[in-house]
This record gives C-alpha cells, sequence and structure tokens, in this order.
C-alpha cells in the first residue's frame, strides 16, 4: 500500500520549509518533528493526520503555525499542554475538545488568551479554581457553568472580577459566605437568592452593602 503521495521534482538547494509538500502522508514520515523549519510549510494545518505525528508537541515554533487551532484532534495530541507559547496560539479557543486536555490548568498565561470565556466546557477543567490570574479572565462571568466550579469561592480577587453579581447561579456557590471582601461586590444586593445562601448572617460587613436592608 502506497503511504504517501509521489513529490514532485525541487529544486538543487531549496530550503526544507518550501520543499516539503502539502500532499504527503506526514503522519508516515519518521522524525518528521524534528525537520527544522517544519512549522513554516503553507497548509501544514491541512495535512490529514498531522494531529497523529509522533512528537508533534516537540515541533519548535509549533505554536506559530496558521490554522492549528483547526487541525482536527488536536485535543487529543500528547503534551499539548507543555507546548511553549500555546497561549499565543490565535483561535485557541476554538479548538474542539480543549477543555478535555490533561493539565490544561497549569498552560503558563492561560487566563491571557483571548476568548478563553468562550470555551464551552471551561467550567469541567479540573483545576480552574486554581489557574493563577483567573480572576482576570475578561469575561469571565460569562462563563456558563462557573458557579458549579469547586473551588470558586477560594479564588483570589474573586470578589474585584467584573459582573460576578451577574453570574447565573452565585447564590449556590458552596462557601459563597467566605468569600474575602463578598460584601464589596457591586450589585450584590441584586443577586437572585441571595438571602437564602447559608451563614449569610455571618458575612463581615454585610451591613454596609449597598441598596441591602439591614
Amino acid at each position: 500500500m502506497q503511504h504517501c503521495v509521489e513529490t514532485p521534482k525541487q529544486s538543487p538547494n531549496p530550503k526544507v520549509e518550501d520543499s516539503i509538500p502539502t500532499t504527503v502522508l506526514y503522519c508516515k514520515v519518521p522524525g518528521l518533528h524534528k525537520i527544522p523549519g517544519l512549522h513554516k510549510v503553507p497548509g501544514l494545518d491541512k495535512v490529514p493526520g498531522l494531529d497523529k505525528v509522533p512528537g508533534l508537541d516537540k515541533v519548535p515554533g509549533l505554536h506559530k503555525i496558521p490554522g492549528l487551532h483547526k487541525v482536527p484532534g488536536l485535543d487529543k495530541v500528547p503534551g499539548l499542554d507543555k507546548v511553549p507559547g500555546l497561549d499565543k496560539v490565535p483561535g485557541l479557543h476554538k479548538i474542539p475538545g480543549l477543555h478535555k486536555v490533561p493539565g490544561l490548568d497549569k498552560v503558563p498565561g492561560l487566563h491571557k488568551i483571548p476568548g478563553l470565556h468562550k470555551v464551552p466546557g471551561l467550567d469541567k477543567v479540573p483545576g480552574l479554581d486554581k489557574v493563577p490570574g483567573l480572576d482576570k479572565v475578561p469575561g469571565l462571568h460569562k462563563i456558563p457553568g462557573l458557579h458549579k466550579v469547586p473551588g470558586l469561592d477560594k479564588v483570589p480577587g474573586l470578589d474585584k472580577v467584573p459582573g460576578l453579581d451577574k453570574v447565573p447561579g452565585l447564590d449556590k456557590v458552596p462557601g459563597l459566605d467566605k468569600v474575602p471582601g463578598l460584601h464589596k461586590i457591586p450589585g450584590l444586593d441584586k443577586v437572585p437568592g441571595l438571602d437564602k445562601v447559608p451563614g449569610l448572617d455571618k458575612v463581615p460587613g454585610l451591613d454596609k452593602v449597598p441598596g441591602r436592608d439591614n
């Protein structure tokens, strides 16, 4: 069985990144991930089976491949969470299954990824509550299921998250009454079901909540 399409003739001394046609079945090429300049190959993101290339996570400059987020099966690439510069991949939040990537919570700069709050299933990422800078994620309050994130009440700076009072189900967050600075959350008095939060009566400074009858 032929595993690779016949390659066209090349110039005598072509650059490596210009000499590899995108029609080659890359997943069958031994040592492919060691080829210098591989990430510069035009159309590399459209190569069938790219996600199955052994050592793909070790390709220098992998995060610079245009269209990387469109590679089918990218979320299943072993070691993806350790790819340097992964947080700089344009459109990273559009990768299907991104929330299932093991170790995603340990990706450096994760909280800086544009559109992170749009990742489906983000609330199910193990260790999300321990992501450094989570409270600075733009649109954090828009994450569906945010109130179900285990340990959310222990996220540093949670009380300063813009729009926190608009999080659906905020009153159901376990340990909400222990969030430092809870009484400083703008719009806290408008949170539905707040009066049913266990331990609310013991929240320090609750009597200073604007708009709340005490």
